[in-house]
């Protein structure tokens, strides 16, 4: 059994850093937008009140419903 779990070991750390190689292109590609276009957005719905709040009077706040059905937020500056 030991052989088994010993073999499967270098395909499970390829699978994670596949995952987290994902996660911090994901992270990087919302800098840079965030950025280029000066939009303040989030992915996560508990920190749009805050994106909201920060959005102030000439802001363009916007919320939308994600694929997984959690709610997404930005505001366009």
């Amino acid at each position: 059994m030991k052989l088994f779990s010993l073999n499967l070991l270098p395909v499970m750390l390829f699978v994670l850093q596949g995952c987290t190689s994902s996660q911090v292109n994901d992270a990087a590609a919302q800098i840079a937008l965030e950025a280029i276009t000066n939009t303040d957005i989030s992915y996560s719905a508990t920190q749009c009140p805050q994106v909201k709040n920060n959005c102030g009077a000439n802001g363009d706040y916007v919320e939308w419903t994600q694929e997984d059905g959690s709610v997404a937020c930005a505001c366009n500056n």
